[in-house]
């Protein structure tokens, strides 16, 4: 059963996602965090949680994050969803030091870019992806413990929802999410005829 105010969607070949709020002392805004408990082993298989009734289309978007010590796979946002099977994700695999920017429509998942992290030994990591435009160019930067890792270029998905997601083995930990339209520059009249 997924909180309050939420959707939860498993894409792929997986049980359904089991998010939870749970008490736990070591959490960042304590004295709760959300839990993602069950697999997701296959390529294409994704655990979506998406905020109901959020609709941004310049995100500015963070969250923290911790897996646990045997989890092997990867953790991370959503920004711009159609539905649960049309998104940008920016996932971050801990045991590798990876993090990606994947665009997934119908379901099926394709890399915008990727890019080597180091993760800190404390546990509890950062993660902040913003969606921008300047002029005519549609970009995503993300920063993971406050360092640009990524930034694409990319339009493909317009205004949507935000959420979280997980893919691969293992139990991943959110916390103190928050979310913010992002301002952007672009034009909000054409130009000028003269």
């Amino acid at each position: 059963m997924p909180p309050k105010g939420f959707s939860a969607t498993t894409l792929g070949n997986a049980p359904p996602g089991a998010w939870r709020i749970e008490a736990d002392s070591h959490a960042v805004s304590q004295p709760h965090l959300l839990r993602q408990v069950a697999p997701c082993p296959e390529v294409d298989c994704f655990q979506v949680l998406l905020a109901d009734g959020t609709k941004l289309e310049y995100p500015d978007f963070s969250v923290r994050l911790r897996a646990s010590s045997e989890s092997s796979g990867s953790a991370g946002v959503i920004i711009n969803a159609k539905g649960s099977r049309d998104f940008y994700a920016v996932l971050v695999d801990l045991k590798s030091r990876r993090l990606e920017v994947l665009r997934v429509v119908e379901g099926k998942a394709s890399v915008l870019g990727r890019g080597q992290i180091k993760p800190r030994q404390d546990g509890w990591h950062h993660l902040r992806v913003q969606r921008n435009t300047i002029l005519s160019k549609e970009f995503i930067e993300t920063a993971f413990d406050n360092k640009l890792v990524v930034s694409v270029e990319d339009k493909a998905l317009g205004a949507g929802q935000i959420g979280l997601v997980t893919r691969g083995e293992g139990v991943f930990e959110f916390d103190n999410a928050g979310a913010m339209p992002l301002y952007s520059q672009k034009p909000h009249s054409p130009p000028a005829a003269y």
